[in-house]
């Protein structure tokens, strides 16, 4: 019985018996009772699968799979210490030119031997560009990696596209790739210290390297003016082997930090 007919049953006087009093009906003649339905047995006890190695917590991207990048890593490095070598031998072609056109002022070697000398130059620097290149190409990889993974983490701060394409921006390939690289490492807690040094230490050996390449032209210069640049270009060349050097001890720091904390590595 509803709460307002109660109510008004018992202003009236009226008494009403208690629910729980009134006896069940007896069985009809006849019909059988129903039958009892049989208790349903508990689930088997099935244990929770822990998550598969290379997952992660949703966070806001859902589950991805965070791949290693550890060899792609490692590949960087060692092409960054190749090109660093590179350097180095560029800095010997550019100290043996310098020393090839201090005979020629002597009259101990001839117009042959500066070619030949402007040749091992020209040699020594297209090494060192092909491994700029394929040291990008590396780096692109790698910081594509870093980025998908830092997406699988939830990061949404995080752009593959950026982190692969910034490095080949021209002059947005000081800052571009280097700002996705951050984004991930922040939203891993990873400190950006060694980033930080290695972007500028990339900075600072890419202007130092465009300056001396651009030196040592000797058309139409007076003989003090090439004496003069070439000495400063081998000086040059070896001021940027050693920021290419530390460029590359940075990187490698760097490197290694992302690898362990985006990438489980």
């Amino acid at each position: 019985m509803s709460d307002p007919w109660r109510r008004t049953c018992q202003d009236s006087g009226v008494e009403f018996p208690d629910p729980s009093s009134i006896p069940p009906p007896p069985p009809l003649p006849g019909v059988p009772p129903p039958p009892a339905m049989p208790a349903m047995p508990p689930p088997p006890f099935q244990p929770t699968a822990g998550a598969p190695p290379g997952y992660v917590a949703y966070g806001g991207l859902g589950t991805g799979a965070v791949r290693s990048s550890k060899g792609l890593g490692q590949a960087v490095a060692a092409m960054y210490w190749a090109t660093t070598a590179a350097a180095l031998l560029l800095t010997l072609a550019f100290f043996h030119r310098k020393s090839v056109w201090e005979d020629f002022l002597s009259k101990s070697a001839s117009v042959s031997d500066l070619d030949r000398s402007d040749t091992i130059v020209g040699f020594a620097a297209f090494l060192q560009i092909a491994l700029v290149i394929v040291s990008l190409v590396l780096t692109a990889m790698w910081s594509r990696r870093i980025a998908a993974n830092a997406r699988a983490r939830g990061n949404a701060e995080v752009s593959t596209g950026l982190a692969t394409g910034g490095w080949f921006i021209p002059i947005g390939w000081f800052w571009v790739g280097f700002g996705q690289l951050k984004k991930a490492a922040l939203g891993t807690g990873t400190p950006t210290d060694n980033l930080g040094r290695w972007q500028a230490l990339f900075i600072a050996q890419s202007l130092l390297g465009y300056v001396t390449r651009n030196m040592g032209k000797i058309d139409g210069s007076s003989v003090a003016t090439i004496t003069s640049s070439l000495r400063n270009q081998w000086m040059l060349g070896l001021a940027g082997t050693v920021l290419y050097a530390a460029c590359t001890v940075m990187a490698t720091r760097a490197i290694g930090q992302l690898n362990q904390r985006v990438s489980d590595d």
